[in-house]
């Protein structure tokens, strides 16, 4: 029973390490909120704005100015096209 038990904590363990590490890299590609209309994913920088597309079905809002007139982003060397 004992090994049954320590069986299921550390699935539980797993399971909440991987939502954390999923949380923690999606928090680290915006400057905060959680992507809901509540708490929207805040967009402060080009590289913010960028992730958007990997995140269309969420929400954002713009905490910033972005100026996409500097390198590389001006000279056709900011984004990968795919």
């Amino acid at each position: 029973m004992k090994n049954i038990n320590r069986k299921n904590s550390l699935v539980g363990l797993l399971i909440i390490a991987f939502f954390m590490f999923i949380v923690t890299s999606l928090s680290g590609q915006f400057g905060g909120g959680q992507g809901t209309e509540q708490d929207p994913w805040q967009i402060a920088t080009a590289d913010h704005l960028d992730n958007i597309r990997y995140h269309l079905e969420n929400h954002f809002i713009q905490t910033a100015d972005i100026d996409l007139g500097v390198p590389p982003w001006n000279e056709n060397e900011g984004w990968p096209l795919e």
